[in-house]
């Protein structure tokens, strides 16, 4: 049996042609493509061309393109040849109805064995861009930079203006990817207004899509300036695993509209579908939140909880309700397309309302419109009150 040869590297061919070729000028006016009779052609309100190939390689003096919402122009040099050389510089403009209204400018150069772009964007976006390409031909991998500090405000969460920046930086291979990425903005005008600012960093092995990744945050509020209805003034997030098995970790302190000033710790192992809370522990109100269960969103949503709450106060909510509570529930239900089904076991609550002795217990159930009471006792120093039923 005859040995295989290895397989030998890629290679570009280099280009030579027989005679010259030169194009002193092309021009096309109104013109129209039509891929199918279904979508709009693609209309070309002007081209111009000029360009030359010969032993010097491709020489493109000018190319201009006008369409009703894209200009675009570009010069440069490429010798088909050895390591292709290319030399490319463009520029831009987009003006469309739905689109902010930006221009560019940039420039494309080196050869296979390292490659940059480097770009610049003005308008309604600003940003800057720097690429850098290695080894295109055999064992690709790269590294770029990118900075935004421009963008319409209908693209971002604000309520009162902000100064911004992103900033985000990749490296990576055929093999891995490594991302870095920080958000900051903030009220110049604003005496009271303190610094956001948001970290990512995310590393990925793409043979089994295994990630980790982690984030932090201070001063962090939705939306991003003005009256917050959620923030947290610091956190973080870690997550390892594969899409379809991950472990995750989340703590911050929170607060918003319905939501009580707290500490939030959450941790638990998640895929595709389904997740296993196996810690939610808050300190709110007074008191402890702890949670533990399954969380399953496919095919339809499920859940499979128990909840304990100590030394709660209710007071903190409404002040009319001051008090000490403790709790104790078991609750699985789903959300299937016939309606809301829910099981609830109040094992125990007890604790002081209002001064006075609380206790309880007993089931709920709902299946769609229909509510079931069973064995719900309540009591309240010598007052106790014992409901069970149907309602639907």
């Amino acid at each position: 049996m005859a040995e295989e040869k290895p397989s030998q590297p890629f290679e570009l061919a280099d280009i030579e042609l027989p005679v010259e070729l030169r194009l002193d000028l092309l021009q096309a006016r109104g013109v129209e493509i039509i891929s199918s009779p279904e979508t709009a052609p693609v209309v070309i309100d002007a081209l111009v061309l000029v360009a030359a190939w010969d032993d010097a390689g491709l020489e493109l003096s000018r190319l201009d393109l006008a369409m009703p919402e894209l200009q675009f122009q570009g010069q440069g040099e490429l010798l088909p040849a050895g390591n292709y050389p290319l030399n490319l510089e463009m520029s831009w403009q987009l003006q469309a109805a739905d689109l902010p209204s930006v221009s560019g400018k940039g420039r494309i150069h080196g050869d296979v064995e390292m490659l940059r772009l480097q770009h610049q964007i003005e308008g309604d976006v600003k940003a800057e861009l720097a690429v850098k390409a290695h080894d295109l031909l055999h064992k690709l991998a790269w590294d770029a930079q990118v900075t935004i500090t421009r963008l319409p405000e209908q693209y971002l969460p604000l309520e009162q203006p902000a100064q911004f920046g992103l900033q985000i930086s990749a490296k990576g291979d055929l093999d891995q990817a490594h991302t870095r990425a920080s958000f900051e903005a903030y009220q110049p005008e604003a005496a009271t207004a303190e610094q956001l600012l948001l970290k990512l960093a995310a590393d990925i092995r793409f043979s089994d899509l295994h990630f980790k990744l982690q984030s932090d945050w201070q001063n962090l509020q939705w939306p991003l300036t003005g009256a917050a209805q959620i923030a947290a003034q610091s956190g973080s997030l870690e997550a390892t695993g594969i899409p379809g098995d991950y472990a995750f970790s989340l703590q911050s302190n929170l607060q918003g509209e319905g939501i009580p000033p707290g500490n939030w710790h959450v941790q638990g192992r998640g895929g595709l579908e389904k997740l296993r809370l196996e810690k939610l522990l808050a300190q709110v109100l007074d008191g402890r939140l702890e949670a533990s269960g399954d969380l399953a969103w496919s095919p339809v949503l499920t859940w499979d909880m128990e909840i304990a709450a100590t030394d709660i106060n209710p007071g903190l909510l409404d002040a009319q309700w001051p008090g000490k509570l403790s709790v104790s529930v078991s609750t699985a239900g789903g959300l299937p397309d016939t309606g809301l089904q829910l099981q609830a076991q109040i094992r125990e609550l007890k604790g002081l309302l209002r001064e006075k002795p609380l206790a309880g217990s007993g089931n709920i159930r709902v299946d769609g419109d229909n509510l079931l009471l069973e064995d719900v006792i309540f009591s309240s120093g010598r007052a106790k009150i014992a409901v069970g039923g149907e309602l639907g």
